[in-house]
């Protein structure tokens, strides 16, 4: 699939009658006025639009048209998830990417808003992987756990996840902290929950149950400090 992606992106930028910010201004134009106008019917998206992301993440990652392009990403990942296109903008420019990443944590799309914690798991599925710490989107996450959507809570459980594979104490923390805020329900908190807890009650040898999701205490032996690869919650992809 990534291979016909670069493909057809390719073929964008052999064929467009013109490129940089021209083309992208083509792109745009090419969208449908909304994604439920372009016959969008999940919340990932249509594969029918990756092209204009991968596009974009191609072509356009430049000093130059950095603002550009970033914004370009927000208003497509409604057509078609950008977490990936977003990966290649963290490595090559991480400050400037990250100030709009928290930017789009406040966003009124819920798209939008899950992008911001997509595009910064440390272990995002079939992405590579970037130089940045595995806590570095943690603030995003502050913002993004209680959210109302829950395509946006499922994607703060899985980043959780992946951030417990390396910090197990940092996350038991964050989710203590969560867990008394009064933001979340109990069964919204269990769900993001589940994700890190789950791998920990693995590795200390004993199958998960949803009751080992809410308790915050930590047992002598069930949450170690070195935990497998995370159990992910279903429905980020």
């Amino acid at each position: 699939m990534s291979a016909r992606i670069s493909r057809t992106s390719q073929g964008l930028h052999d064929h467009l009658p013109v490129t940089g910010p021209d083309a992208l201004d083509i792109l745009l134009c090419s969208l449908p006025p909304t994604p439920a106008a372009a016959g969008v019917t999940n919340d990932f998206g249509l594969h029918l639009y990756s092209p204009h992301s991968d596009y974009v993440s191609r072509f356009l990652r430049t000093d130059e048209h950095l603002d550009r392009a970033l914004a370009a990403l927000a208003r497509m990942t409604g057509y078609f998830s950008a977490e990936l296109p977003v990966r290649h903008f963290l490595a090559d420019f991480p400050d400037e990417t990250v100030k709009t990443v928290h930017a789009w944590a406040h966003d009124e799309d819920y798209r939008v808003r899950r992008l911001a914690s997509e595009a910064t798991r440390p272990l995002l599925p079939w992405a590579p992987r970037i130089a940045m710490p595995a806590d570095a989107a943690l603030p995003v996450l502050e913002q993004l756990y209680a959210d109302t959507h829950p395509f946006v809570r499922t994607s703060v459980a899985n980043h959780l996840g992946d951030v417990a594979t390396t910090q197990p104490d940092l996350v038991l923390a964050t989710l203590e902290r969560w867990k008394h805020s009064g933001r979340l329900s109990d069964k919204d908190f269990a769900f993001i929950a589940r994700a890190p807890c789950a791998t920990g009650s693995r590795k200390a040898g004993r199958p998960p149950t949803a009751s080992s999701a809410t308790p915050m205490t930590r047992p002598s032996n069930s949450l170690p400090s070195s935990w497998s690869a995370p159990s992910y919650a279903t429905a980020t992809h």
